[in-house]
Formats: C-alpha cells, sequence, structure tokens
C-alpha cells in the first residue's frame, strides 16, 4: 500500500521505546539516491518510538525511504522502504452553490456564493468560469480572479450585465502539499436581475378628464439601464384589466368625468432587469371636461355670400373631449329664441337639422356636426350657436369666444377674445356669431322690408 499524508511509522524493543533519530527519505527508484525530507529526535513513549509525518503532495510519485538509527543505550539501524510510489491523499469534501435567502436560481447582480464542505484542506484555491448555456460543448472560459476571492473555504462571484444566459462553475483546489486534486460545482443559467416592486405612483396633477402621475419609488436600476416606467389604470372597483400607457407616457386622456381611477407602475423588461411586479393602488378622481372655445368652427353652405339666406345649411363643428356629452343650441339674436336644441348623440334630430357624432378615440378626442338650414323666422338674426354640457352629463365646463362674419364674408382681423367662462357648470357655452339671416330676394324694391333694414344695420356693424 503506497504512503499518505499521516502516515505512522512505529517500532518497539522489549519493556521501553528506544531512543534514536528518524530520518525520512524521498527517492524517484527504490535504488535511486535518496533525498532528505525530515528529520525527527525519537519520543519514546509506553514502551515504543513512534514518528509521523504528512508527506507532501510534491514527493507524488516518489518511493519513500524511512531510517530509524538508535543511540544511547541502543545502537544500529533499522529501515523501511514504501513497495509503491506516493500519492497524494484526494479532497474529501464537495463545493455548494447557494444564492442567498429565498433565492434558487442565478441571475444578475446578485452573489452566486460557492463554499468548500470538506474538514481536509482549508487554505486551497478557487478559480471561476464561465460559458454559454445554449452550446454546452463550449471551452470553459475563465473569469479574472480581481472579481471574487481567490483563498479559503469559500468564495463568491456577482455576474454583470451580459451574462444572462450563461452558466457558471466554481473549482477548488488543493493548494497545502499534502493534499492532491479539486472539487467543483455549476449553477443553472443565469437569468435577469429582478427588480423591486413599484410603490404606488403620485398624482402630479388634474386637469379635467386628464390625470398626470408620476413614479414615486427609488429605482432599482442601480445596474446597467435605467427601469423602464409604465403607468397603467382602471376604474377604481373594477377587476378588470389595467390598461397601460405607451412607455414613459405619464398622462391619461379623456378619462370619464367625475370618476375615480387607480393607477398603477410597472418596470419593464430590459436588457438586465426582468418585468416587475405592479405596484399597488394610488386613487385620484376625474373633474368635469373642458370644452375649448378653439374646437368650436361654423362654417356657411355659400362662403362667399355676404349674407346669410333663408333655406341655406349653417354646419357647426367641435372637435375634441367629451363631445358624447354636449348639447347644441342656436338661438336668434334679436329675441333670445331658440331655433334648435339638440342631443349631440340624438338620432332622431328637428326638421331643418342633422346632428352626426364620432365619439372620443383615446387621445385625440371625437367629433360633433350640427347642420341647420335658415328658415325666414331667422330673418333680422345674428344666429349664435351653443356647445354645452347635458344637465348631469359630467359636468362639462362651457366656455365662449365669437367669431363674426363681416360684409364681403371676410373674416375679423383680430384674435378671438379670451373664455368669459368661469370654471363652474354655470359659465358661458361655446358660442360663434355669424351675421344676420336674409331673404332669398337678392334686391329689394324702395319698400325695403324692416327686418331686411334691421338685419343690413346688423350685418354692417358686425
Amino acid at each position: 500500500m503506497a504512503p499518505e499524508s499521516g502516515t505512522v511509522v512505529r517500532t518497539s524493543c522489549y519493556e521501553t521505546g528506544p531512543t534514536g533519530t528518524w530520518y525520512w527519505y524521498a527517492m524517484k527508484e527504490q535504488t535511486s539516491e535518496p533525498v532528505l525530507i525530515r528529520t525527527q529526535e525519537a519520543a519514546p513513549e509506553s514502551g515504543e518510538t513512534k514518528d509521523s509525518y504528512n508527506i507532501p503532495y510534491q514527493y507524488s510519485g516518489y518511493y519513500i525511504q524511512i531510517v530509524f538509527i538508535g543511540n544511547g543505550d541502543y545502537t544500529g539501524r533499522l529501515e523501511y522502504v514504501s513497495p509503491n510510489m506516493m500519492e497524494g491523499k484526494p479532497l474529501e469534501g464537495n463545493v455548494t452553490i447557494s444564492y442567498g435567502d429565498g433565492v434558487t436560481s442565478p441571475r444578475l447582480y446578485n452573489a452566486v456564493m460557492a463554499a468548500y464542505t470538506g474538514a481536509d484542506e482549508q487554505n486551497g484555491s478557487w478559480v471561476w468560469y464561465q460559458k454559454g448555456a445554449a452550446d454546452p460543448d463550449t471551452a470553459w472560459e475563465v473569469i479574472d480572479g480581481k472579481n471574487y476571492q481567490t483563498s479559503g473555504i469559500t468564495s463568491s462571484y456577482i455576474p454583470a450585465e451580459g451574462e444572462n444566459g450563461k452558466v457558471i462553475k466554481a473549482a477548488y483546489s488543493a493548494v497545502t502539499p499534502w493534499y492532491q486534486g479539486s472539487v467543483e460545482a455549476e449553477t443553472g443559467e443565469i437569468g435577469k436581475a429582478v427588480q423591486n416592486q413599484p410603490d404606488p405612483p403620485s398624482i402630479v396633477q388634474i386637469d379635467g378628464t386628464w390625470i398626470q402621475i408620476a413614479d414615486s419609488t427609488s429605482k432599482a436600476g442601480a445596474y446597467g439601464p435605467h427601469p423602464a416606467v409604465v403607468y397603467g389604470c382602471r376604474k377604481d372597483g373594477e377587476a378588470g384589466e389595467i390598461n397601460w400607457n405607451a412607455e414613459g407616457e405619464d398622462w391619461f386622456k379623456n378619462l370619464a368625468p367625475n370618476t375615480p381611477y387607480d393607477f398603477y407602475t410597472r418596470y419593464n423588461e430590459t436588457s438586465v432587469y426582468q418585468e416587475s411586479e405592479v405596484s399597488g393602488a394610488s386613487q385620484a378622481t376625474t373633474r368635469s371636461g373642458i370644452f375649448t372655445s378653439e374646437n368650436l368652427s361654423l362654417s356657411y353652405e355659400t362662403p362667399e355670400e355676404t349674407k346669410l339666406d333663408v333655406g341655406k345649411i349653417l354646419t357647426a363643428t367641435y372637435r375634441g373631449e367629451g363631445v358624447s356629452q354636449g348639447v347644441w343650441t342656436i338661438k336668434r339674436s334679436a329675441t333670445g329664441e331658440k331655433a334648435v336644441s339638440v342631443d349631440a348623440g340624438e338620432t332622431s334630430p328637428p326638421a331643418g337639422c342633422t346632428v352626426s357624432l364620432e365619439p372620443d378615440q383615446e387621445g385625440t378626442g371625437g367629433t360633433a356636426v350640427l347642420t341647420y338650414q335658415l328658415t325666414t323666422a331667422d330673418i333680422g338674426n345674428r344666429m349664435i350657436v351653443t356647445f354645452t354640457a347635458k344637465p348631469g352629463g359630467g359636468g362639462l365646463h362651457r366656455l365662449c369666444r365669437t367669431a363674426h362674419r363681416r360684409a364681403g364674408g371676410k373674416a375679423c382681423g383680430s384674435a378671438p377674445p379670451e373664455s368669459t367662462g368661469d370654471r363652474t357648470a354655470s359659465g358661458h357655452g361655446l358660442i360663434s356669431q355669424i351675421s344676420g339671416v336674409r331673404t332669398g330676394i337678392r334686391h329689394y324694391g324702395s319698400g325695403l322690408h324692416p327686418a331686411a333694414q334691421r338685419q343690413r344695420s346688423m350685418g354692417d356693424a358686425g
């Protein structure tokens, strides 16, 4: 049997152990010149003299010669030569891999921890390797030792960006001369880092049916690209799918007026991070929508005419949010009498008018159109067109502007006046005015109708 580390050589003589000196030699061949590797004075004990020596691994492949030479009451020489070459003692332990509390698989920016379990070699060396998980036949590449502990019974390595999709191996090798060999362990495929769950978003501002939110979390992006923030919402109390905005879009537009909504934050997947869990909810309630004056326009069947003729068509168009909540009203300026009042979505409008409605589309609003055929009852009046909110229809605010048609059909040179509406449902309506209406008779005689005379002065003054 070949000697290993810890080999004990004993000798005994009579009732007391002999005194003398031990000599240990290593030989390449059993008959070759020996090389002295150890001397030790004998220490007799209990009728025998013994010595032990952990033979260094560097003498693996050598024969060992042990010589005892007596002194004092003993003389002579005892010799032992190993029948076989020396073999180093293999490591007894294994390498284990772990990822920290609650973590069961390797991922970016999370430490991979390796430990040697044996009680023999306590000062071995570590080398870490990596290769692509998709190609197991690829050769292992050594990872720079500056990135991990290279000695001791533990070592750890933190995978960084570019290493997802790879596997890692930790190898522990014997360093102390009386041990030999190495043991190793591999990870599974490295995945992307896990992002923290975001905090509920903060409400930045509420503008009618538009709500702006913001991420209130300290970002998890300490490594690599900043997480891509996405915001979502759904009506409060609903259990359906969350409606997510495009990445980075923090406004929610054209929501239902006076309605509570729940808002959420999520971080999208990046080159480094997995998609995060959805945050808890923050709640905000929309307010009344706003009809903006610039979105109301009027047009006439024959724009080049200087006056409005009975039987011709006046068209009013509103483009924007909340069109389905609107009501069209046309009044005659002289008497304040309503010529027509009709819901923007009415399917059976009064005779002489039509309505059409393209409902709101996300982010763009909708379009409401009213056409009105002028009648003899309109002669001598300016026609005042108003687009207001339905009673109880969400409380859309009503703003005001005016636009005049002057003689010759040219628009006013000045910009429209500022809105006179307050921010309550009792504000002024969206108003546009056009010049007075005349009869279909283009040439009046000396007996001009009083209404036509009145219309002429109003039109000129427009």
